[in-house]
């Protein structure tokens, strides 16, 4: 029976990160073809700087973007901040490379705000062919975890496999970021089944890890434990 229950609560927790993992990588195809539409708008108007200004500020409007680049065929800055060039130009690099749409791990810019890229081709109109990007800031993209069908006090978190957070609610953040907290577990994250306990007062969170499938992020799924424990009565 115990064992039973033990699985149970395994398959729950797996179930419920899970559908984290979904929400995060539907919320990124749709950000993706955001991307994708500014590259076909490119291809149509041109890589003018006045079009191309034009172009982004109606993105953001519409978009939870904050800044816009576009680079050439041989990888130069069309348009956009300089900074953020260098340092989303690998990112770039590999869209250019695969054809296809690539997105960035989290970096810090100078102004301390921490920003992913998402990148894809375009051919403008005189069939050359470069990569534009929309970069999204760390708190634009905190909405990836707000799922309003959890109704159990559980929450989401995407970590780095080493560990390091990358994405939390603003009212865990400060919690988070002074590790208040142990993690029965030992080295990199791997999809498990594992314990949280917060060092101020002992209390404990029942958490799975789930590979999400984009760079090495994991989303964490959590819940009290004793509110785990009322429907499933068995400790970990």
């Amino acid at each position: 029976y115990l064992e039973n229950e033990q699985n149970y609560k395994e398959k729950h927790f797996s179930d419920l990160a899970t559908m984290g993992k979904q929400h995060i990588l539907d919320y990124l195809g749709k950000m993706t073809e955001v991307v994708n539409s500014a590259g076909l708008s490119i291809s149509v108007v041109g890589t003018d700087s006045k079009t191309l200004q034009h172009l982004f500020e109606s993105i953001y409007i519409s978009s939870e973007a904050d800044s816009g680049l576009v680079f050439a065929r041989d990888g130069s800055l069309i348009y956009g901040d300089e900074e953020f060039g260098a340092l989303f130009f690998e990112t770039a690099r590999e869209a250019r490379s695969s054809g296809g749409s690539s997105v960035s791990e989290f970096v810090e810019c100078s102004d301390g705000k921490k920003r992913l890229g998402i990148a894809a081709p375009f051919m403008d109109p005189n069939g050359k062919t470069g990569t534009v990007m929309l970069l999204f800031s760390q708190s634009s993209l905190i909405q990836m975890l707000e799922d309003p069908n959890l109704n159990d006090g559980g929450r989401f978190c995407v970590f780095d496999s080493d560990g390091s957070l990358i994405l939390c609610l603003n009212s865990e953040q400060q919690l988070l970021e002074e590790k208040q907290f142990t993690v029965d577990t030992t080295g990199p994250l791997k999809e498990q089944l594992f314990t949280v306990t917060l060092k101020n007062d002992g209390r404990q969170y029942t958490a799975y890890s789930k590979p999400v499938g984009v760079n090495n992020w994991f989303v964490v799924y959590s819940a009290p434990k004793d509110q785990a424990q009322s429907g499933l009565s068995t400790d970990i």
